[in-house]
């Protein structure tokens, strides 16, 4: 993007739902504000495990995404159970926090995040 006051090429800095343009030769700048797909999507997700070992390290995680004790956690893995039911950024959070673990997991209707 150029400057309209002096041409020059504008830098571009992200931020959450922003970008800043600036101009390094004129101080010149603004910001556009955005949202993101995902925080419009109104779609109800579901997040459900699919096959995992009910490892010390898979129940700690499942334990701490579900908000419960260590037992329960165990008897969600086993159960292949669906963990959480809700908007898509939340989903994503959580897909974030499986993935980083290594747990399978399935998510309907389809994600495409």
């Amino acid at each position: 993007m150029r400057c309209n006051k002096c041409d020059s090429e504008m830098k571009e800095k992200r931020s959450f739902g922003a970008i800043d343009y600036y101009c390094e030769k004129c101080g010149n700048s603004f910001t556009c504000i955005f949202s993101e797909e995902i925080e419009l999507d109104e779609n109800e997700y579901e997040l459900k495990l699919e096959k995992n070992e009910p490892s010390s390290n898979n129940i700690k995680i499942i334990s701490k995404i579900c908000n419960c004790n260590f037992i329960q956690a165990r008897e969600i893995i086993v159960n292949n159970s669906s963990i959480f039911k809700g908007k898509a950024v939340i989903i994503m959070d959580i897909k974030n926090e499986l993935d980083n673990n290594n747990i399978k997991y399935s998510i309907s209707p389809s994600f495409n995040y």
